[in-house]
């Protein structure tokens, strides 16, 4: 979504930009897989791949692709661990990379209706043709919506229709895909809605989340059947919801969310948890967190008459040996963010 955002910014002020992208590593490297950086034509860079040691590298060959118009370049560092051949030291880096960069100039009209299906909790897929036995067809770009409709950018008419049936039918994350035969080589790049959790619970604990949250760029929605409670939470996230406490109003606010969506468990009342935590199985939210030891999880799925999954995390948040307030929500939000790292389903 960040991405997106700073593109559509640039694309609106009128500069050219490139998107430089890590489309594969091997050994320890800065960055992994999917991780972007935006290029603008005054040579700017949004985000890094690197600790500082190849971005000056990636933004010549960012404006070489905007000047030139050449489409598209794929830069490999290889060796990172080798002393630099300038300065003598070590880069720090202990493994190689290749870096996708893309002239966005077929993407800019496009822009708005990405963020717009981004802001509907959508995934869009952006694939480049970089090998090809057709060389008119390398550099090719399309965009795939949530949807499935198919958008070739450009040359429609000389893509493989066996390659566009493919692509229709593809449900895939960021990576390189090649065919069966190896012969034409597409690196996609997943874009994600802007990430958010739901917390069921207002209570103090959810201050530091809350605060912690923001700075990772999360969006947080908060709820509770207490007004006293989820007032102070007005107009300091994404969203502030006064439920009640009957079943009925839990899931009819939960069955409108994204089952990818991560659901916290934390109103520290026995009667609520029971509402959400049931309403979250029976509506497939793939991860459920719940605050509090394991036989407290136990007396709740017995009340509830329902069999635990994957799905529930309890306690909730990483092992880390969180004694404070602020230690436990950066222990359940690095749980989160893993969550959200290794989801392997790209569709809602």
């Amino acid at each position: 979504m960040e991405t997106i955002e700073k593109l559509l910014s640039e694309t609106i002020k009128g500069r050219k930009t490139a998107l430089a992208t890590v489309i594969n590593t091997k050994g320890s490297t800065y960055r992994k897989r999917g991780a972007q950086m935006v290029i603008n034509d005054k040579g700017i860079g949004y985000s890094q791949l690197s600790g500082g040691c190849i971005e000056n590298n990636i933004i010549d060959k960012s404006l070489d692709v905007m000047n030139n118009q050449t489409g598209f370049d794929i830069g490999s560092y290889l060796n990172l661990s080798q002393p630099d051949p300038i300065f003598g030291f070590d880069k720090g880096c202990k493994g190689d990379m290749d870096i996708l960069i893309l002239d966005t100039k077929q993407l800019q009209p496009h822009l708005h209706t990405i963020y717009n299906s981004l802001n509907k909790n959508e995934t869009v897929l952006v694939g480049t043709i970089i090998n090809h036995i057709d060389f008119r067809l390398v550099g090719e770009s399309f965009i795939k919506y949530e949807n499935y409709d198919l958008k070739i950018l450009n040359k429609s008419d000389l893509l493989d229709p066996k390659i566009k049936e493919a692509l229709k039918n593809v449900e895939i994350k960021t990576g390189l895909y090649h065919d069966e035969n190896n012969k034409v080589g597409i690196f996609i790049q997943a874009f994600y809605p802007q990430k958010e959790i739901i917390v069921m619970g207002a209570g103090n604990d959810v201050f530091p989340i809350m605060e912690i949250a923001k700075k990772l760029n999360f969006e947080l929605r908060i709820n509770d059947f207490r007004e006293s409670l989820i007032k102070r939470f007005t107009n300091r996230c994404k969203e502030v919801t006064l439920l009640s406490n009957n079943i009925e109003n839990v899931e009819s606010y939960l069955i409108n969310m994204s089952k990818n969506t991560p659901v916290v468990i934390m109103s520290h009342n026995f009667s609520f948890d029971c509402l959400c935590l049931k309403s979250a199985i029976d509506l497939g939210f793939k991860y459920i967190g719940v605050m509090g030891p394991r036989h407290r999880l136990n007396n709740l799925m017995t009340e509830i008459d329902a069999t635990e999954t994957n799905s529930i995390h309890c306690p909730i948040g990483l092992n880390i040996a969180a004694q404070t307030p602020e230690e436990i929500a950066i222990s359940i939000l690095g749980e989160i963010i893993n969550y959200y790292n290794d989801q392997t389903n790209t569709w809602r």
